[in-house]
This record gives C-alpha cells, sequence and structure tokens, in this order.
C-alpha cells in the first residue's frame, strides 16, 4: 500500500514541454451527477490535503470552468458536493475534457492536452491490471475462508505474475519517458514497491528536466529518494540491532531473535496486501521454522486492539513489534518503507540476502538459504 505517493491517492503528471494552448480550461460531460452539484478543483498540499483552488455547478450534466495559466509543473483533483470519488488530471495549459459517470468514476475519459493523453495511456493500463489483481484479492478471501491452501498458492501465484507486469509497465515509462512526470510518477511508484534500487531510480530521477525535478511533485519523490539511499537496506546490508514493544508492551530486540533465516515482516491489519499475504507466510513458517526460520513482524498500525485481532485471525504464531504510531513508526522509517507489505530475509548475522518476496518465491528462497 502507498502511503504519500500512490497512483490514484496522490500523483498526476504534467509536462515541460510546448503548451497546445495559453490557460487551463475544464469541461466535460457528467452523467447522472445531480443538476446543481457543485464541482471543486482541488489541489493537493505538502501534507496530502486537497484544498479547493476553484468550483463551478453542473448544467444539464456540463460543466466548464476556467483556471489561471499553469506556471508550474503540479496537478489538480475535481471532487464534487454529493458525490463519493475524485478525478485526477494534469494541471495543463490546454482545453481539457472530460466524460465520466457518477458510480464508475474510475473509468473516466479524459482527452485535450498533449500530456494528460500520455497519463490516461498509462492510467488505463495499470487501472486494467489492478481490476484483475482485485478480482484475484476476491478468490483468494474466498480460498482463505474455506481453508483451501492450494488454490491460494495458485492464486498466489497468479498475483505475483501481474504485480511483475506492473513493475514492467513503469519501468517502461521510468525509463522511456524522459521529459514527463509520468517518469516522475513510475520512479514514485517503483520506490514504493521496493522492486528497483533507489540508486537506480535515482539515476532515472537525475536525466529529468531541472523543471520536472523542482517541480512541487519531483521535490517529494527526490527527497524520498534521498532518503531511501541513506538508509543502507540493500542486499549485502548489515541491519543494526533495533527494538520495540511487542504484543505485551515489553521490548524485543532483533539481534537477541535472529534465527539461521529471519523474516523481517512489515505490514499492519488495515492493509488488504498484507492480510492478501499473511497464509502465505504462515504456510511457510510452518513448513521451515523447524528447520531455522524465525519471522519478526512490524506492524504500522495505531489501533492496538486491531493489530492484536488480526495477528489472531490470520493465526501469525510469531514474534511482533509495533509502536502503534502508523506511518511514523521508527523500525519503518529507519528501513525507509513508503509501502506495504515489505519483506527482509536476514542470515543470522542480521545481514540481508534478499528482500520484498512474496508469494511462492518467498518460499522458494526460503528453500534455498535453508537448505
Amino acid at each position: 500500500m502507498k502511503k504519500a505517493i500512490g497512483l490514484l491517492a496522490a500523483l498526476a503528471v504534467f509536462s515541460c514541454g510546448p503548451k497546445a494552448e495559453e490557460g487551463f480550461e475544464i469541461s466535460g460531460t457528467l452523467k447522472g451527477f445531480d443538476e446543481g452539484e457543485t464541482v471543486y478543483v482541488n489541489q493537493v498540499s505538502d501534507s496530502g490535503r486537497m484544498v479547493p483552488v476553484d468550483s463551478t455547478t453542473i448544467s444539464q450534466e456540463k460543466f466548464k470552468i476556467s483556471l489561471p495559466k499553469v506556471a508550474s509543473s503540479d496537478y489538480s483533483v475535481l471532487s464534487f458536493a454529493n458525490t463519493k470519488g475524485n478525478i485526477l488530471l494534469l494541471s495543463e495549459n490546454a482545453k481539457i475534457t472530460i466524460e465520466a459517470e457518477k458510480g464508475k468514476l474510475e473509468d473516466r475519459v479524459i482527452k485535450g492536452g498533449e500530456q494528460n493523453q500520455v497519463f490516461s495511456t498509462f492510467y488505463e493500463t495499470v487501472k486494467d491490471i489492478a481490476k484483475q489483481q482485485e478480482t484475484l484479492a476476491l478468490q483468494n478471501r474466498e480460498a482463505q475462508q474455506s481453508g483451501d491452501y492450494e488454490a491460494q498458492v495458485g492464486l498466489a501465484k497468479s498475483n505475483d505474475s501481474l504485480q511483475k507486469i506492473q513493475q514492467d509497465i513503469r519501468l517502461k515509462y521510468a525509463k522511456h519517458e524522459p521529459q514527463s512526470l509520468v517518469n516522475v510518477m513510475a520512479i514514485a511508484e517503483l520506490m514504493n514497491m521496493n522492486v528497483v534500487k533507489p540508486k537506480e531510480l535515482n539515476g532515472y530521477f537525475e536525466a529529468l528536466d531541472s523543471t520536472l525535478r523542482e517541480s512541487r511533485l519531483g521535490k517529494l519523490v527526490g527527497d524520498n529518494l534521498e532518503t531511501a539511499m541513506s538508509a543502507s537496506t540493500d542486499v549485502g546490508d548489515e541491519v543494526a540491532d533495533f527494538f520495540g514493544p511487542n504484543t505485551e508492551g515489553e521490548p524485543t530486540y532483533l539481534k537477541q531473535n535472529l534465527g539461521k533465516l529471519t523474516l523481517l515482516d512489515f505490514w499492519a491489519s488495515w492493509c488488504k496486501p498484507c492480510r492478501y499475504e499473511n497464509p502465505n507466510v504462515v504456510r511457510v513458517y510452518k513448513k521451515y521454522h523447524d528447520k531455522g526460520l524465525e519471522i519478526i513482524s512490524i506492524s504500522l498500525d495505531r489501533d492496538k486492539a486491531k493489530w492484536l485481532k488480526a495477528i489472531e485471525d490470520d493465526k501469525m504464531d510469531w514474534k511482533h513489534i509495533s509502536n502503534l504510531k502508523f506511518w511514523q513508526e521508527p523500525i519503518a522509517k529507519k528501513f525507509g518503507i513508503r509501502s506495504i507489505p515489505a519483506t527482509f530475509l536476514l542470515d543470522e548475522n542480521g545481514v540481508i540476502v534478499a528482500k520484498n518476496l512474496r508469494g511462492q518465491a518467498l518460499e522458494d528462497k526460503v528453500a534455498e538459504l535453508l537448505q
């Protein structure tokens, strides 16, 4: 899950290229919306809060609003007075048209503006894969409820394949759209996925035009990359000892609880992908614990009751730590965690030997290292 710069919650794109027209205008058709309903144009603050900058009303399912000429790279979010959800679009000096239907905002169609079209192509591609992953998640929940672990393993493999496709899509944009904030978004998503080393991502970032690096979103990504590069959580790094309160509030130390192989598992009770993966982790633990596998789970929860209930419900019978500080969890910050689930495999000396393995890939690596 994503914290500050996820795809559908807090990112869109803009280009430093030539502008099609002077000024920024948004208009379109909103089917099924109430007559006279207010449409808000928002900017997002550094704290992630949406701040309305202008508004208009819907008349006969139509709306139109003219905004000041865009001076710097950023994006806008349309929200509505009586309708849940929002629509992201690029802050671009062009005439932008939107077609959307109430209850189906994720299927919105945006036309106009060179960079909005680049973003729309990217959005539609990753959205289709995400829908397939949602279907797998529902099927996995049914398999989990029925206790069908064989089905869960198969579904995990399918999800891993889709996850790899998501990664490859973002890598393509990170490498081949060097003068667009599509690149910035792709870099941010790859950083959240923890699948590409920060130094490599920083290389893509440094190749961007300075106007993109110095934009609000560019600065956010740049700062996060700098933090990630200083976190020293690459394979081969030795993890310094740390401790945190366990479920009883007593300190649990890493170095005192290392096994022949130790999995550090960053998760939370509210994280659906984490709960989706938990049965696989439980299965691997049961199979390899007697051969030397230990697990220490670090939760980004803030509600102790929900944390404890999730541990019990998911049958996670190993060591648990949480300061109950949500994204301010100090151990997670030490590891540069920006999305969960995130995992690190440590050898008996606390050296990272693998990271961010899920599904069958986790079991394969554990089996290899414990032979």
